[in-house]
């Protein structure tokens, strides 16, 4: 059974044995940049805009680097 969700601390080493949580830690320590998550602070057309862009850019059917002016895009085209 997994122990709950990684520590934001990168200091702070799992002692989990679970073999998700260990997969997770592999993938984690491949990266050093971090992405905040700021949609809680978005109007809800926004926040679903924000969603379907991070979700493409995932799935890798949008460029990471257009993610940001996708975005902005629409934010500039609102109403």
């Amino acid at each position: 059974m997994s122990e709950g969700p990684a520590n934001v601390n990168k200091n702070v080493k799992s002692a989990s044995t679970d073999p998700l949580d260990l997969a997770w830690g592999k993938i984690f320590g491949q990266f050093h940049d971090v992405f905040v998550n700021g949609d809680q602070a978005f109007p809800l057309d926004v926040t679903t805009e924000y969603f379907r862009v991070v979700n493409e850019a995932a799935s890798d059917c949008l460029d990471p680097k257009a993610a940001a002016s996708e975005l902005q895009k629409f934010i500039a085209s609102r109403k």
